[in-house]
C-alpha cells in the first residue's frame, strides 16, 4: 500500500507540472494579446491626435510671364480626421510669406487620408502693397529653405515631410 500510495503521489505531482505548464502557455498568449491590443491602441491613438501633413510645390516659369511662380501644390493628410485650411503660404525666408492660396471664404476641408492637389496659371507679378516685388533669385536658390505653411483651425502649421516622387529622368541620368 506504501508503493501504491507513492506512485499516486507522482502521477499527482507530474498533473500539477502539467497543469503549471498549461497555465503557463496561456498567460503567455494573454500577454501577446494584450500587447497586440495594446499597439493596435497607440497607433489608434497616433492616427487621432495632432497633425501630420506632408506637402509639395513646384516652381515655374512661363513664356507668358517674365517671373517665376508657383505653379502646382499638393498636400496629403496623413491622420484619420479631418483638417481644416483657412491659407496655404511659402516661406521663402525669415519674414518673407508668398500667399499660395487663400480659403478664408470657404475653409479647405481636408478628410482623413485625403490629397488636395491644384495647378496654378502662370501669374502676371508679384505685389507687396502696390510694388512689383521680383521673387525669382529667392525662388531658384537651393540653398534657402523655403517650407509651406498652413493657417489651419488648430493655429500654425509647417509641413515638415516632403511628398516622395520618382521621375524617370533621374533614372536615366545616373
Amino acid at each position: 500500500k506504501v508503493m501504491f500510495s507513492i506512485m499516486c503521489m507522482e502521477d499527482v505531482m507530474s498533473l500539477l507540472n502539467s497543469g503549471e505548464t498549461i497555465s503557463l502557455f496561456i498567460s503567455f498568449i494573454a500577454l501577446i494579446v494584450a500587447i497586440i491590443a495594446l499597439v493596435y491602441t497607440a497607433k489608434t491613438f497616433w492616427l487621432k491626435s495632432g497633425l501630420e501633413i506632408r506637402g509639395s510645390y513646384s516652381i515655374a516659369s512661363s513664356i507668358s510671364t517674365e517671373d517665376k511662380y508657383i505653379a502646382q501644390i499638393t498636400l496629403e493628410n496623413l491622420k484619420d480626421r479631418a483638417i481644416i485650411i483657412f491659407k496655404i503660404y511659402l516661406r521663402i525666408s525669415k519674414g518673407i510669406y508668398l500667399e499660395i492660396d487663400d480659403f478664408d471664404q470657404e475653409p479647405l476641408i481636408l478628410k482623413p487620408f485625403e490629397v488636395y492637389y491644384k495647378k496654378f496659371d502662370p501669374i502676371d507679378f508679384y505685389l507687396v502693397n502696390t510694388t512689383r516685388v521680383n521673387f525669382d533669385q529667392l525662388l531658384d536658390n537651393y540653398d534657402i529653405k523655403k517650407e509651406i505653411v498652413l493657417s489651419t483651425s488648430e493655429g500654425k502649421y509647417t509641413v515638415k515631410k516632403w511628398i516622395p516622387r520618382w521621375y524617370l529622368v533621374s533614372d536615366y541620368f545616373k
